[in-house]
């Protein structure tokens, strides 16, 4: 995988390689499965999104070495590589944190790592399209990273360890510091994700992938500046009845009634 990132995805071909497809998209047996793009969009969010100081690739080793990350794929090769987050406590600080990059980390073999990946992927149109597709999934609509979800989540978490933290507190507090920290501490840091980080994150995300750039400076959004449409209704339970309704501020909207994409390839 890493030797065609190497290479390059500019072309739809070695995009489609990556996922073990021909250049028209249909399954090809003689390659390997080595690119799970959703996998690794969605792990680029939680890094992204988050602010991630110290994964895939570490602010604290100049961005120039990988850290704290793991990958796994499965043996048989009809599976692209999984990516996992992983010791991520230098995360969710900055408000305004950009880890966007693009970094050097993974120019050699030894310092490979997804975001690296990731920066070589965003040279093709169909993988960016791809990304903002999955950013509009979670970013929009009542999805896991808007604020209301995302606040509904460390909530639910911190519910569970409003007692645990206070021995946590007891055995660690002062480890480092006199006075001790102590719940105080970590519910006012509670407190400020919930309040300050949250409510902002999405949009400041949003705007990051829209001036995102490649490694030659050049303008590669990961998301679009054009407003999706949007559904008087995302999902769920309907009543015998119901009527669906699309609309968007400008253009026109193509839709199909089976599931498939109205869009072709290439635009």
């Amino acid at each position: 995988l890493w030797n065609q990132a190497k290479a390059g995805f500019s072309s739809l071909s070695a995009y489609n390689r990556a996922q073990g497809l021909n250049p028209d998209g249909s399954r090809n047996p003689a390659y390997p499965v080595l690119l799970d793009a959703d996998n690794l969009i969605d792990y680029m969010i939680v890094i992204l999104y988050g602010g991630n100081l110290d994964a895939p690739i570490s602010n604290f080793l100049g961005n120039n070495a990988p850290n704290n990350w793991y990958g796994m794929r499965d043996r048989t090769g009809e599976r692209g590589f999984s990516f996992f987050a992983h010791d991520a406590e230098h995360t969710i600080l900055n408000v305004n944190e950009n880890r966007n990059g693009p970094w050097p980390a993974g120019d050699t073999m030894d310092r490979s790592n997804p975001q690296w990946i990731h920066q070589q992927l965003m040279y093709n149109a169909e993988y960016r399209l791809r990304f903002a597709d999955r950013v509009h999934k979670y970013f929009f609509n009542d999805g896991l990273m808007t604020p209301a979800k995302a606040t509904e989540r460390v909530l639910a978490r911190a519910a569970e360890l409003q007692t645990a933290i206070i021995a946590e507190s007891a055995r660690w507090g002062d480890s480092k510091r006199e006075p001790p920290l102590t719940k105080t501490n970590w519910q006012n840091a509670v407190n400020n994700i919930v309040n300050n980080y949250f409510p902002n994150r999405s949009n400041i995300v949003l705007n990051q992938f829209r001036v995102t750039v490649l490694r030659d400076a050049s303008s590669a959004p990961l998301y679009p500046s054009v407003v999706a449409p949007s559904f008087n209704r995302h999902g769920g339970e309907v009543v015998d009845g119901f009527l669906l309704s699309m609309a968007a501020p400008t253009g026109t909207i193509y839709y199909t009634l089976d599931g498939s994409d109205p869009r072709l390839v290439g635009g």
